[in-house]
């Protein structure tokens, strides 16, 4: 993260925004979220952030009873009264007016969306005719904390989903994460962005990545030019934190994946969960809210020898 800071710096950019997925899967999370307490930034919470809450309120019980869950269980037990109360406080969506000096501000009679129970969002109807805010950041979707958006014009459902997104919300600008792979798109006369990773990137460069929009003029209705841009930072330090925080071990085949998906550039953790819940569905269990640990255990064996990680 601080070699991204550090680029970002040179920069000088009016605002910064963050969009979720503060903490899980990576080693040192009351550093990053401390970090990003000293910084002039936006932020708001994304999935693995919600569900930490969720699990220091006693409502996922199952973290502590499942090797699946030892990854997440791990980063939770890491933070304390004062990281939990900042990250409590956080909101789920941010809408801001970017000014013409450059500079953005809260949109306070339109809150950021408070989620329901479920991680949905209760989407406001729009007045016709009212241009509203510049920017809205989200970490899933403006629907769904969970929802994953794709900029892939190739696939129907992934498609509808951004239209849908761009169409609900009266901003002109929408930033997501979530998916861990950068992307923009004008839409509909809107743009949408998703800067990518800092911490668990899916790229060959092995490198974090964030996004810089470009206003020359900087007038609140200005042309914006998107750059994706990517930082190199020394991997060999990060798998050392990993070792040396005790992730690696506790997280098991959950923190291998990650890390090797860091290192080849491609999203093995989740291509692991998909083999695991192959082989439940195999023995017949498939609807459980976890992976029994056998089934977790018998996987991961399986998985080492296939993605030659034994």
């Amino acid at each position: 993260m601080r070699a991204v800071l550090a680029e970002i710096a040179a920069e000088r950019p009016d605002y910064i925004l963050v969009a979720g997925d503060l903490v899980g899967d990576c080693p040192d999370p009351v550093a990053v979220l401390r970090l990003l307490q000293t910084l002039r930034v936006q932020v708001v919470r994304g999935n693995r952030d919600r569900d930490i809450l969720r699990y220091h309120r006693g409502e996922l019980p199952g973290w502590d009873r499942y090797k699946q869950m030892a990854s997440m269980r791990w980063t939770a037990q890491q933070l304390g009264p004062a990281e939990l109360d900042w990250l409590g406080g956080l909101p789920e969506q941010l809408s801001l007016i970017r000014r013409q000096d450059g500079g953005c501000d809260l949109v306070p009679e339109r809150p950021l969306l408070e989620s329901r129970a479920d991680g949905t969002f209760v989407v406001p109807e729009v007045s016709p005719g009212w241009a509203g805010p510049d920017v809205r950041v989200v970490h899933g979707s403006p629907f769904h904390v969970y929802e994953l958006l794709f900029g892939d014009h190739a696939k129907a459902d992934d498609w509808h989903r951004v239209e849908r997104a761009l169409a609900a919300i009266p901003e002109q600008i929408l930033v997501c994460g979530h998916t861990h792979e950068p992307w923009y798109e004008q839409v509909q006369g809107k743009l949408i962005v998703n800067p990518g990773s800092v911490g668990v990137h899916f790229n060959t460069s092995q490198a974090a990545e964030y996004a810089l929009l470009l206003s020359d003029d900087h007038a609140a209705d200005g042309r914006l030019e998107v750059q994706l841009r990517q930082v190199a930072y020394d991997i060999g330090m990060l798998l050392e934190r990993y070792r040396d925080s005790g992730l690696l071990e506790t997280g098991g085949i959950w923190g291998r994946s990650i890390i090797e998906s860091i290192l080849r550039g491609s999203n093995l953790s989740q291509d692991f969960i998909h083999f695991a819940l192959d082989r439940v569905r195999a023995a017949g269990l498939a609807g459980q809210p976890y992976i029994p640990d056998w089934l977790w255990d018998e996987a991961a064996a399986a998985w080492l020898t296939v993605q030659d990680m034994a």
